[in-house]
């Protein structure tokens, strides 16, 4: 969970192979997505060897919130990390805000 207080709150669900997220407006201010939320690839420099059923992935999701004016931009980056063995997967995330602009 992140949570920008009086801003916004996001939530992750896992199930099976898909990341849900869940966004919700807490200002009641206009909000505008501006990404797919799609996963993306994830690079590695060098040699990075992965124990067999580790699996790695990048999701990011960006938002204006507010009116023009006085809008702020929200850039959303969450990593994944699946062991599969043990069925757990555990989720990091980042939240850039800035205004917009």
């Amino acid at each position: 969970m992140l949570d920008a207080p009086g801003l916004f709150r996001l939530d992750t669900i896992v199930a099976l192979d898909n990341a849900r997220v869940i966004l919700r407006n807490l200002c009641g201010a206009p909000m505008a997505l501006q990404q797919d939320g799609y996963s993306h690839p994830v690079f590695a420099q060098g040699e990075v060897p992965l124990p067999e059923g580790l699996r790695v992935g990048h999701h990011q999701l960006a938002f204006t919130l507010g009116e023009p004016g006085d809008a702020v931009d929200v850039k959303v980056v969450l990593a994944t990390l699946r062991i599969r063995d043990r069925g757990v997967v555990r989720i990091t995330g980042q939240a850039m805000i800035a205004r917009a602009g």
